[in-house]
């Protein structure tokens, strides 16, 4: 899309998977915002599950482990991100 000021992916998957894997930015020092598109996410943030549905945004700083684990078929959710305080460089497999 040419988007150069942020990351932006999504991901759809089925009940059980993760749409995410559990991971944390701190080597990037990046911050996310995932937005539940449809379906129900189970986010995991340092060991804390918070759940949530359509409409649901949840923010997570570079340092937080997070996961997200899809609780329904089909889930999809946006995740969006960049680094603080710098200009945001796509990742290689972008």
């Amino acid at each position: 899309m040419g988007i150069e000021a942020f990351g932006v992916n999504a991901a759809t998957k089925s009940k059980g998977e993760w749409l995410t894997p559990i991971h944390d930015e701190a080597s990037e020092n990046q911050d996310e915002l995932f937005v539940v598109i449809e379906g129900e996410v189970e986010f995991h943030l340092n060991g804390e599950i918070v759940k949530g549905g359509p409409g649901t945004l949840m923010s997570a700083k570079p340092s937080v482990k997070r996961g997200a684990l899809a609780l329904k078929t089909p889930t999809t959710m946006l995740i969006i991100g960049s680094p603080i305080g710098q200009i945001y460089k796509p990742p290689s497999w972008a």
